[in-house]
């Protein structure tokens, strides 16, 4: 069973561990409990920077940009962090292949109803239709139109998606 609490003081202790406990570091992780809290999922990648952390959902189309650019920087611990509340440290690569797995199978849908309801729940994810400057406001069944907000917003893996759901509706 999933105890944030238990978990944020793992967090904390490993960031104490390597003697860089900051205050960007203290307000991070209580940004990381607001993550914790949006229920965006139940698997996260956690990125331990120099002078701050980052939580990134798994699974849930979030733009892999920031996970790509920081296991480039080479200063950084990659942790993987379960349904389970079990963190363990992974390789960058490891990171990079996780946060670049889809959000679902298109094959596993066995009707168009079924495809069309989980893409709406998943346009429908806080944090997945802003980018830093804007927000989408495109009404969920826009496919197109979302195709472009993430090739606009440079999320090659929800353009991906969202070329492939397009097709197979089409």
């Amino acid at each position: 069973m999933f105890n944030k609490e238990e978990v944020l003081k793992v967090m904390a202790q490993i960031i104490k561990s390597n003697n860089s406990y900051s205050s960007f570091h203290e307000y991070d992780l209580k940004q990381d409990e607001l993550v914790f809290d949006e229920k965006l999922g139940c698997d996260f990648i956690w990125i331990v920077r120099e002078n701050g952390t980052e939580l990134v959902p798994l699974y849930r189309g979030f733009n892999p940009s920031l996970v790509t650019y920081l296991t480039n920087r080479g200063c950084n611990s990659f942790f993987l962090i379960t349904c389970t509340g079990n963190l363990s440290q992974i390789e960058a690569a490891k990171a990079v292949e996780l946060i670049m797995t889809p959000p679902f199978r298109l094959t596993s849908f066995c009707n168009d109803k079924a495809l069309r309801e989980k893409v709406s729940q998943l346009l429908n994810t806080p944090r997945l239709n802003t980018s830093i400057f804007e927000q989408n406001v495109l009404s969920f069944d826009d496919y197109i139109g979302w195709y472009d907000w993430f090739v606009k917003t440079k999320n090659h893996l929800m353009a991906d998606v969202m070329n492939q759901v397009i097709a197979r509706l089409s």
